[in-house]
């Protein structure tokens, strides 16, 4: 039971990472592409069908919600 328990925490644990590292990646490829196309934050925002706040959030790595 005990070892079940565990194999388990230690699936998820490797999911989350797996998961945080693909979430870097993407806001990594995003915050290159509006450096490179020398958008603001706002622009940028507007080519997304979103508003700055939010994708400013999402290049600080808070995308929850």
């Amino acid at each position: 039971q005990r070892d079940i328990v565990q194999r388990n925490v230690t699936v998820r644990i490797e999911a989350d990472a797996q998961e945080a590292l693909a979430k870097s990646e993407l806001i990594h490829a995003i915050a290159k592409t509006i450096s490179k196309q020398k958008l603001t934050q706002a622009a940028a925002a507007k080519r997304c069908h979103t508003d700055q706040p939010t994708l400013s959030k999402v290049l600080r790595g808070r995308m929850e919600s």
